[in-house]
């Protein structure tokens, strides 16, 4: 694998509590981690703690890092993704941040609007998010990408559905 095709996606937790006794695993987060990995990609997914999320980025984080994804429900879970991607924006401000997930999808252009947030994956992401971190990667155009938003001049835009 190449030592500049690596993504982490992050599952911020989606409870108040410090460490949740229940534990899911991140099935969206596998698929998509199965689909960048037949293109060349590594994945690190960290499904924890914020303040333990935050410690991880800082080790796994380097050069070879194309973007950041956070996967996030409304309502706590967002919360505790905006404090990780405030704290992402502090650390690695030319590392794209990705929102996908339920809230992504659901309200798009709503998430687009922040300026936590680079791009959104809406939708199934399988296809979306290999073909958008290429392009990242490759510093092309994302514009003909189905599934995903983007700035332009900081308007948000959405491309076709998937």
């Amino acid at each position: 694998m190449s030592k500049d095709k690596n993504f982490v996606l992050i599952y911020p937790p989606a409870s108040l509590a410090r460490y949740s006794p229940f534990k899911v695993v991140p099935l969206g987060g596998l698929y998509l981690a199965d689909a960048l990995i037949k293109k060349g990609y590594s994945v690190t997914i960290i499904d924890d703690g914020v303040e333990d999320i935050k410690e991880r980025l800082l080790s796994l984080v380097g050069p070879g890092t194309v973007a950041l994804g956070i996967s996030s429900l409304s309502g706590t879970q967002l919360l505790h993704a905006l404090a990780i991607a405030k704290f992402i924006r502090e650390q690695f401000r030319d590392i794209p941040i990705i929102w996908g997930g339920a809230h992504a999808t659901a309200l798009p252009l709503q998430t687009l609007q922040s300026e936590l947030v680079d791009y959104v994956v809406w939708g199934e992401g399988e296809d979306s998010l290999p073909e958008l971190l290429d392009c990242i990667n490759g510093k092309t155009s994302v514009k003909h990408i189905k599934g995903i938003g983007y700035k332009d001049n900081g308007n948000p835009i959405l491309t076709e559905i998937r």
